[in-house]
């Protein structure tokens, strides 16, 4: 539910890859909150006061699992995510080991939180949707042009960030076209990427001059590339928005007269 209502206030294609949607709001699977949670009252559990109805229930589900008696899975995914966690001596020890109760929550935050961005970095490295997307994000958090620009520019921006925009490579991707007949709308010459349309289609080099400084089309590679997409200028930013939304707008009529 909270990856759907992402791509759909994001206005993006239920297939993006949840990655990438991720990455770019900095947010993490509900996972992340589930085995917080869990870990955080089991700790309550093990260090609870002997007189309390959950502390008896556990500790007697606690042998019973140990003695191999009754199988619990809440007990395996604990001890598992423990585990995972480095915490396994706090597992095996749990009857005669005192932590600091702060100090487990904020460890077993930051710990879980270190995992699960790094799987997600993982994920962008593998897939074969990330392959501009990975050139351009380097960590898991809030993209800060959603702060600034008004909703439809911040919109426009994720869309081609996020391989969503109306261009060539995106509209063919799941139609088994091979990638070099997916030529540009405007030349016709290159394969119409991200890269390409944003920094090199020659038809859009009138509209390019008026929205983007002349470094980043001047000689342009794959430094200046990320160098545009991750930039912390405002202005340029919201020029880049601009000149996006017309390219979205000129691929559309041409898509839709052919």
């Amino acid at each position: 539910m909270k990856l759907r209502f992402c791509k759909r206030i994001l206005n993006l294609k239920m297939s993006t890859p949840t990655c990438m949607v991720l990455s770019e709001v900095g947010s993490l699977p509900v996972e992340f909150d589930i085995r917080n949670r869990v870990l955080n009252f089991w700790y309550k559990l093990v260090n609870g006061k002997n007189s309390k109805i959950s502390v008896i229930l556990y500790k007697t589900l606690y042998k019973l699992h140990i003695n191999d008696i009754f199988r619990s899975p809440w007990l395996v995914s604990v001890q598992n995510w423990l585990q995972d966690l480095g915490f396994n001596n706090l597992w095996l020890e749990q009857e005669n080991t005192i932590v600091n109760t702060q100090w487990f929550k904020e460890t077993v935050k930051l710990r879980l939180r270190d995992q699960f961005c790094q799987k997600l970095l993982e994920e962008i490295q593998s897939h074969d949707f990330c392959v501009n997307y990975r050139l351009i994000k380097k960590d898991v958090s809030f993209e800060k042009y959603f702060n600034f620009l008004p909703w439809s520019s911040a919109l426009k921006l994720c869309k081609f960030r996020l391989g969503n925009l109306s261009i060539p490579v995106v509209r063919m991707r799941f139609h088994d076209i091979d990638r070099c007949l997916m030529k540009c709308d405007f030349c016709s010459d290159e394969i119409g990427d991200e890269f390409h349309v944003l920094l090199c289609c020659k038809q859009l080099q009138h509209i390019r001059k008026m929205y983007v400084k002349k470094y980043y089309y001047t000689n342009p590679n794959i430094l200046k590339f990320e160098n545009l997409l991750n930039t912390e200028n405002k202005r340029e930013i919201y020029n880049l928005s601009i000149f996006l939304g017309i390219i979205d707008s000129m691929s559309k009529k041409i898509k839709n007269k052919n």
